[in-house]
């Protein structure tokens, strides 16, 4: 083993891994190097349970098959986003500017308070921008409490063709991106 140098030794990626866990170990141990981003890297050791992949069978089978499945979920995923993005770019058009001032006006034609917990306005927070609105989508599509929090206030304006609109938008997303398309992945 000596005479290569430990040439097999350094030949295994998880060898090299064991190493490099034990030296930064060591280091932290020995006060070597302070406390920061060192001692976040021990938590690399939980990795090594991947190493069982290889020796068990089954577990290399199934590990296997999901390295094979992996391209077609990513066309999965694809499809989603675009998706998505295509009512979040709606969502953005639609109901940015959604109970500005802090208020919105319901179907009995009462004002009504509509800034949310962090003190921003309805239409702001949840559909102001791409990003918040993509993020609003994903709340959407899981279910989080969607319903009341985000589609309930945009549901209750004076005219019931904008009711209408808002809640086969919002029926239209869910039954698509939540019912279909995550069922596909």
């Amino acid at each position: 083993m000596y005479a290569f140098w430990c040439y097999e030794f350094w030949h295994s990626a998880w060898n090299i891994f064991d190493f490099v866990v034990v030296g930064i170990g060591l280091l932290t141990t020995f006060h070597v190097a302070s406390s920061g981003p060192l001692n976040l890297l021990r938590m690399m050791r939980a990795f090594r349970i991947f190493r069982l992949f290889k020796r068990v069978k089954s577990l290399k089978k199934i590990m296997k098959s999901l390295a094979q499945a992996v391209p077609g979920v990513v066309n999965a995923f694809v499809i989603i986003l675009l998706v998505q993005s295509v009512y979040a770019m709606l969502a953005v058009e639609f109901w940015s500017t959604y109970g500005e001032g802090g208020f919105f006006i319901n179907e009995n034609g009462a004002e009504v308070e509509l800034v949310t917990n962090r003190g921003q306005d309805f239409g702001f927070e949840y559909f102001g921008n791409y990003p918040k609105a993509m993020y609003t989508l994903f709340q959407v599509m899981t279910g989080e409490s969607w319903s009341e929090a985000i589609a309930r206030p945009l549901l209750h304006t004076p005219s019931s063709f904008v009711n209408f609109a808002t809640s086969l938008y919002f029926v239209s997303y869910q039954m698509l991106c939540a019912t279909v398309l995550i069922n596909v992945v």
